[in-house]
């Protein structure tokens, strides 16, 4: 269960800092490729553990 509860809170903590990283960002046409990076780095971390048990 502790290990559930930290890989939340990982994940809770690299969605904030991606956000106010984003935040930072100026708006232009190169926003929505950082989103697309920033979006790919978030379902790693989601999908990290899955993968660990899957072998």
């Amino acid at each position: 269960m502790e290990v559930m509860k930290e890989w939340v809170r990982n994940i809770f903590i690299l969605i904030l800092a991606l956000t106010f990283v984003e935040m930072l960002m100026p708006a232009g046409n190169i926003q929505k490729y950082i989103r697309y990076v920033f979006s790919m780095v978030i379902m790693a971390s989601i999908l990290m553990p899955l993968a660990a048990l899957l072998e």
